[in-house]
């Protein structure tokens, strides 16, 4: 018989973090799930944890060259016998209410296909909650969220670790773009909630890790690496206003990211695509100051997240 859920967690040198992730699902109040590791060619000694769980929930696949996130997340997908998909990433870490919630909301609204809940933010100094643009009065609820686009102008309400859905929803196995070596996640929601509507559990289950060594898609300058290219979802944003907001909020963002690491050019390139109108007063000042001011809001921004206050310009 096949398991109600197929967690899929993508591994690439987490030798220190595997196992409390493994443990994390193993110790799910729901039990009739599958986990399917995807080893992409770790280094270090990934694997060879991993292998010591002994757990017959557990399959191990292995790349035998390294194929970067989305397509080690496909190779997961394509292997899965669960109804719903679960992804985590390997580094974070489920309460162990999660899939019981997720269960809860896949049965609360049958019709909906895509399910999320909340999540908090962990560092070195300590977990750091995350302020969504979702009302105060809808915290501790299962919610719908029709219009993920506007919900998401800021600090994002799910995280990849935080995304299930139903395996059938999809024709092929290909499910994230294996071309986008960067913001994979962000192409998925930007495909996927266009026509999909989110059912949501606004309780934070899963604990995302910030900043951890090694993590797939956060190495090297971003200049360097293909991200989603916003110019193709035009015909999707066409008719939704919130999606176009959505776009250049992204845009903002990746402009200000690739102005710090030096990449004048490519921000440059970026900022002249961004319609000014969608994107607020902070943001558009952000845009247009010299570097070095930028490097010093962003010390300071980090100063003050050390001691747990999140400030941003959203």
């Amino acid at each position: 018989m096949s398991p109600f859920f197929s967690v899929i967690i993508p591994l690439y040198n987490k030798e220190h973090y595997i196992t409390e992730t493994l443990t994390s699902v193993l110790n799910q109040s729901f039990t009739d799930f599958e986990v399917i590791v995807v080893n992409d060619c770790s280094t270090d000694n990934s694997i060879h944890v991993v292998q010591q769980i002994t757990d017959k929930r557990i399959t191990i696949l292995q790349h035998k060259k390294n194929k970067w996130l989305s397509a080690t997340r496909n190779t997961g997908i394509a292997n899965a016998n669960g109804t719903i998909i679960c992804l985590l990433d390997a580094d974070d870490i489920w309460e162990n209410n999660y899939l019981s919630t997720i269960h809860t909301l896949s049965s609360t609204f049958p019709t909906i296909n895509f399910y999320g809940t909340d999540y908090v933010e962990q560092y070195n100094f300590g977990k750091v909650g995350t302020n969504k643009t979702l009302p105060k009065h809808l915290e501790g609820h299962n919610i719908t969220v029709d219009n993920f686009f506007k919900s998401n102008l800021g600090q994002p309400i799910i995280c990849p670790s935080s995304i299930a859905f139903k395996k059938e929803v999809f024709t092929t196995t290909e499910v994230f773009d294996t071309t986008i070596k960067y913001a994979e996640d962000i192409d998925f929601y930007i495909r996927t909630f266009s026509k999909h509507t989110l059912a949501y559990s606004h309780n934070p289950l899963v604990i995302h890790k910030c900043d951890v060594p090694n993590q797939m898609t956060t190495s090297g300058k971003l200049a360097n690496k293909k991200f989603p290219d916003f110019n193709t979802y035009t015909p999707l944003a066409s008719n939704n206003t919130y999606l176009q907001k959505y776009l250049d909020f992204y845009r903002y963002c990746f402009a200000i990211d690739l102005k710090l690491e030096g990449s004048k050019n490519k921000a440059k390139e970026l900022i002249n695509t961004i319609d000014f109108n969608n994107i607020n007063k902070k943001q558009q000042l952000l845009l247009k100051l010299p570097l070095p001011l930028l490097k010093t809001i962003k010390k300071i921004k980090s100063f003050m997240l050390k001691r747990k206050i999140k400030v941003s310009s959203y």
